[in-house]
């Protein structure tokens, strides 16, 4: 089975693929 399967990443929230999304403009974490 050779199938892509694109989504963005609130989709991937609500499909459960990851725990939350990082906005890089709200954080204040400097690296």
């Amino acid at each position: 089975m050779d199938r892509d399967f694109y989504m963005s990443a609130q989709e991937a929230v609500e499909y459960g693929l990851v725990d939350k999304v990082i906005d890089p403009k709200k954080s204040k974490v400097k690296v």
